[in-house]
């Protein structure tokens, strides 16, 4: 089984897409055991998140037209941030970074003989992602799911209610 999925949450505060997919192999039609991936499609202040792991689904009322999963993703992930800047010169040293790690500008103006340059920031995480399914049957190889969740993670700032449409394709 393949599904391709699209999750619409909160990152940092503010909303975002994850695009991402998660397939495996069912067991009895019932007990779905895998793996899954999601990356931000949109950036939400300078934060772009991925993550990725084993998937587990449960499925119920499976033989009638709509349907009940309960599904779960745990794993780890990583934070890349863009829109950091560092300094070569500053505070004698090759390399500075200015600000804090929320963002905030630490400098106590910067010398001038320092040049600014941008860099990236990554930082990992631990991801649970646990989801309820409502399922629309298309015959016995496709299902349509509409999905409410909760990202919980070690980063607070990057926990958040989720909602999400995808494709089942396979048994």
């Amino acid at each position: 089984m393949f599904a391709p999925d699209v999750k619409f949450t909160e990152v940092n505060h503010q909303f975002a897409t994850l695009i991402g997919a998660y397939g495996g192999y069912v067991f009895g039609g019932q007990l779905m055991f895998g793996g899954g991936g999601y990356w931000q499609a949109n950036s939400s202040n300078g934060v772009h998140i991925a993550y990725g792991g084993p998937v587990v689904e449960w499925r119920a009322l499976r033989g009638r037209t709509i349907g009940f999963n309960l599904h779960a993703l745990v794993g780890g992930g990583t934070e890349y941030t863009d829109d950091h800047y560092g300094y070569y010169g500053y505070a004698g040293g090759p390399y500075v970074d200015p600000r804090d790690r929320n963002g905030h500008d630490v400098r106590v103006p910067p010398p001038a003989y320092a040049y600014p340059y941008p860099y990236h920031y990554y930082d990992a995480f631990f991801v649970a992602d646990p989801e309820a399914q409502l399922v629309i049957h298309f015959g016995s190889s496709v299902r349509l799911q509409g999905s409410v969740g909760y990202r919980a993670t070690s980063e607070s700032r990057l926990n958040g209610v989720s909602g999400g449409v995808s494709v089942q394709i396979g048994r």
